[in-house]
């Protein structure tokens, strides 16, 4: 009895201390979560951008919209008068995609030694999967777009080239890139009847140029959706332009080739109206030099403007 006595008087002591131990855990845990959290509020308290900071953001972002759009929109009126004065949209538009793919090769090679980047490479099966089907239909947008140019006003190519966010969240909705919603049904029916009161009635509208005009804008759809795609793909890693460019060119160029070997080289060889581009080759040297300068100079537009 003396014994078990005494082992129930020092348990009291143990359990107490025992206790106390774990209380002070407790609030020391505490107090190191209250830190924590006043630090990382205290961080976000000085990441977060002033006034003044967020007013030079929007500056920053509606200028180089206005700089897009401006080269964009003054693209459009320059090809549309080339082709008024050299009528191979096609060969244009090929010459076009290997000088941006000349360029990104030698920002590519200057931002290697220069700032030490690590390039992108593809496997065969990447390349094939993703990049491929975004080269081609982006090649033939780009290509029917320019050609449409040769038979419809600029007014109705913008128009019908509206429509293509129909197409892109028509795809969207398809890869549920994006959920169904009353305001996206809402903004498919305000272009598709912009685009049906413009063209009511028309009767100097070209059909032929139409239907290449609204089937770029299709593939436009696809186009912008797959280049989606592979952008947020991180193991791709084609987040840059530069190396978008660098990789889709290639296969834009081998998408628009044949066509437009097959109807500026040869088609227009047996047409009446018109002579092959071979035979516009026998002019002057000067001639020939001054007009590719003109070509290389929209191609410097388009590249500029999508990369800075």
């Amino acid at each position: 009895m003396p014994i078990g006595t005494s082992s129930g008087r020092n348990s009291e002591p143990n359990s107490k201390k025992l206790k106390n131990k774990a209380q002070f855990y407790i609030r020391q845990t505490r107090i190191k979560v209250k830190n924590k959290l006043r630090d990382s509020s205290n961080d976000e308290t000085r990441n977060k951008p002033t006034r003044k900071e967020l007013l030079h953001q929007c500056l920053l972002v509606l200028m180089l919209v206005a700089f897009f759009y401006s080269c964009s929109i003054g693209l459009t009126f320059y090809n549309k008068w080339l082709f008024n004065e050299f009528n191979y949209p096609l060969t244009i538009t090929t010459i076009h995609l290997i000088i941006k793919y000349i360029l990104s090769l030698i920002c590519r090679i200057i931002r290697i030694y220069k700032y030490n980047y690590k390039p992108v490479n593809l496997t065969w099966k990447q390349y094939l999967s993703s990049v491929f089907p975004t080269g081609i239909t982006a090649s033939w947008d780009i290509g029917l777009s320019n050609w449409s140019l040769t038979y419809i006003t600029i007014t109705l190519y913008t128009m019908s080239k509206s429509t293509s966010i129909l197409w892109i969240l028509g795809c969207a909705l398809i890869l549920r890139l994006e959920k169904p919603r009353l305001s996206v049904l809402l903004v498919i029916l305000m272009i598709a009847g912009g685009l049906f009161t413009f063209t009511y009635k028309k009767t100097d509208v070209n059909i032929f140029g139409l239907i290449l005009v609204l089937s770029a804008s299709f593939l436009s759809g696809i186009r912008w959706t797959l280049a989606q795609l592979v952008t947020q793909k991180s193991e791709l890693g084609l987040s840059n332009p530069l190396d978008i460019i660098y990789n889709v060119q290639p296969v834009m160029i081998f998408g628009i080739l044949p066509i437009a070997l097959g109807y500026d080289f040869i088609y227009k060889g047996y047409h009446t109206e018109s002579i092959s581009i071979l035979e516009y080759f026998h002019k002057d040297i000067n001639i020939i030099l001054i007009i590719f300068i003109k070509i290389s100079l929209g191609a410097f537009i388009a590249f500029f403007s999508r990369n800075f």
